[in-house]
């Protein structure tokens, strides 16, 4: 049973971070509204930056009728995503997502982020087993922490950290030497609040 594109539905967490991964999950339906169940359409979804680069991307197949698109931008602003089937929008689609800049939030918060490792192509991997080195540099005085990278094996990596004091942090990450795409960047950490 082939998808309908008008009953396939986007969800979409709106907001997402400059440099960190961000997806947006959607249902596959037939035509009488009924939920697939299995894989196998090929969607196809195109991301418009505010500077109107255009990132071409097929969404990952679940395989129980749910699809993932996801995918990080280096720029900041609001971003336009469409997501076809056949040549026609998804219902939903187009949509916009806000990319925010890195700030932290507050000092003494978890702060984690998902590398989406790619191939030559720019096709997301589904393997695992890249050598990815993360570096949090404080600015003021320069402190360089290497921080871990779990391997999810699955062609993402996440990456999780408390930063405790309040400043500038480059943030750099690596692949065989060479910085990965939107890297470095620089996330801000704002003064946690005044403890009573």
């Amino acid at each position: 049973m082939a998808s309908a594109p008008r009953c396939s539905i986007v969800t979409s967490p709106g907001v997402g971070t400059v440099g960190i991964a961000s997806s947006i999950y959607f249902q596959a339906h037939d035509s009488y509204n009924n939920k697939i169940l299995t894989g196998g359409d090929i969607f196809l979804a195109e991301i418009t930056d505010p500077k109107f680069a255009r990132t071409i991307v097929v969404p990952a197949d679940l395989n129980d009728g749910m699809y993932r698109l996801t995918f990080a931008s280096s720029v900041t602003g609001r971003h336009n995503v469409t997501i076809t089937l056949g040549g026609s929008h998804i219902f939903g689609s187009p949509l916009s997502m806000l990319i925010d800049s890195g700030a932290l939030d507050l000092a003494g918060r978890n702060g984690s982020f998902t590398i989406v490792a790619k191939d030559e192509y720019s096709n997301n991997l589904t393997r695992g087993g890249d050598p990815f080195i993360f570096w949090l540099i404080y600015t003021n005085p320069v402190i360089r922490m290497n921080q871990t990278v779990h391997d999810l094996q699955n062609g993402l990596y996440q990456s999780y950290f408390v930063l405790t004091a309040a400043g500038i942090y480059n943030v750099e990450i690596r692949l065989a030497g060479s910085h990965i795409s939107g890297s470095p960047f620089t996330v801000l950490v704002d003064p946690a609040s005044v403890d009573p």
